[in-house]
């Protein structure tokens, strides 16, 4: 998966919407869904359910998420330090 993948997995777990989430990374909203079918194709997976009221993280989904958390903060410690 890019680092861009994470970010999209984070932001989707943040808003719960795929526009909110499209807007908030300045992409186009068929673009994330594509990008998202993409990673769960990657990764054999259904990681959301979309619904009435918002997008449902499945448990391999908000798994994954928490993941993406971490990856994001470590990712981001590494380059302030890297700038140190």
């Amino acid at each position: 998966m890019k680092d861009t993948d994470w970010q999209i997995i984070n932001e989707l777990y943040k808003t719960r919407n795929i526009t909110k989430a499209a807007n908030n990374l300045f992409i186009a909203q068929p673009t994330l869904t594509k990008r998202l079918q993409y990673i769960e194709d990657e990764l054999g997976i259904t990681l959301i359910i979309r619904s009435a009221r918002g997008l449902i993280f499945t448990p391999e989904g908000e798994y994954i998420a928490k993941q993406a958390q971490k990856y994001l903060r470590f990712w981001h410690a590494t380059q302030t330090q890297l700038e140190n």
